[in-house]
């Protein structure tokens, strides 16, 4: 990002929330370099800094250090130079180093995301909306 005013700006082509398949769900959750990326992490490497974390921790860690500024300090935009919303940047661009000292994290446990899901089934037969 070094001589480019500003950095990060949010394609053209990125995806914006909510979930096109539950619209009370918040997407995207943050925004990083690059474009057509597939992330992937070999199944037997370490996890590094926090081995112990589990993908919930690991996800908060990263989405409550995320910059929502450029390299200016100034709002990231959008490719319209409008300020890039939530739903388009999430919690922003993301800052792996931050990450692995974040402070504070959020974790959830497998039973925190079937709790979710039977509240989305819940949510959806009381309101008649169809999230599917």
């Amino acid at each position: 990002m070094i001589g480019i005013n500003p950095a990060p700006v949010v394609a053209s082509y990125a995806l914006r929330g909510p979930s096109p398949y539950t619209p009370c769900i918040l997407k995207p959750d943050i925004m990083a370099p690059g474009s057509l990326i597939l992330g992937a992490w070999p199944p037997n490497m370490p996890i590094g800094a926090h081995p112990k974390w589990s993908p919930a921790a690991i996800k908060s860690a990263i989405m409550t250090t995320a910059d929502p500024l450029d390299n200016r300090r100034r709002p990231i935009q959008d490719n319209e130079k409008q300020i890039a919303s939530p739903l388009a940047m999430g919690s922003g661009h993301i800052r792996p180093n931050q990450a692995l000292d974040p402070g504070l994290i959020y974790d959830a446990t497998p039973q925190d995301y079937v709790r979710e899901s039977l509240m989305l089934n819940e949510f959806q037969n009381y309101t008649n909306l169809d999230f599917h």
